[in-house]
């Protein structure tokens, strides 16, 4: 661990290659010995979550004061301190996938609240796409009115039935779908949902 503190001291030393600076919990404070150090010192600390107090902060005595840790116990801010840039990065795409995940619980069919599935929209497609004639185009255009794309393509609130090839007409179809899906907000809509929809706005082109 590059952080280390003498018994009677109220600073921690980080001495890594060429950086070097004191560290004082307790005030917030970070003080340099160069302008590298300072500079790496910003970075070290920012990465991990700490902002810079422009206002007490004094650039040519090599000083920074920080903030936004405060809540945290002088132990919790050295494990943090002492993290590697590689397990911050680790733990930040785990969080990312972990939100995802629960985002796209949100995805629902209306009919019984059971969740779409990421596998089955992308399997669907693909079978359409790849059932040559077994599919027709308005099989597919009508597979795709069953979900509230209206919300996001208010300038054309269904898809209308037309010669464009089935690639096509999925590719169209497939980014505001995706586009709901990613925000959780894309719904299966019931019977009902659907044919309101489509006689409210199945004859607009």
């Amino acid at each position: 661990m590059p952080f280390y503190k003498d018994t009677n001291e109220a600073y921690y030393s980080y001495v890594e290659g060429g950086l070097n600076f004191l560290y004082y919990p307790h005030l917030g404070k970070v003080q340099a010995n160069n302008n590298f150090s300072l500079t790496r010192a910003i970075e070290h600390f920012c990465v991990r979550g700490w902002a810079i107090d422009w206002d007490k902060t004094k650039l040519v005595r090599y000083t920074l004061f920080l903030s936004g840790m405060d809540h945290l116990s002088e132990e919790l801010q050295i494990e943090l301190l002492s993290t590697t840039i590689e397990s911050l990065y680790a733990q930040s795409v785990a969080d990312e996938a972990k939100a995802r995940d629960k985002l796209l619980l949100s995805n629902v069919r209306n009919e019984d609240d059971t969740v779409i599935r990421e596998d089955s929209l992308d399997r669907a497609m693909y079978d359409m796409k790849s059932s040559g004639k077994e599919t027709t185009r308005d099989a597919i255009v009508d597979w795709f009115n069953h979900f509230n794309l209206e919300t996001i393509k208010l300038d054309s609130p269904v898809i209308i039935r037309s010669t464009k090839s089935k690639s096509t007409i999925i590719a169209e179809g497939s980014k505001p779908l995706w586009e709901l899906f990613e925000k959780g907000e894309l719904r299966l809509l019931t019977l009902e949902q659907y044919t309101s929809k489509m006689t409210n706005h199945g004859s607009k082109k």
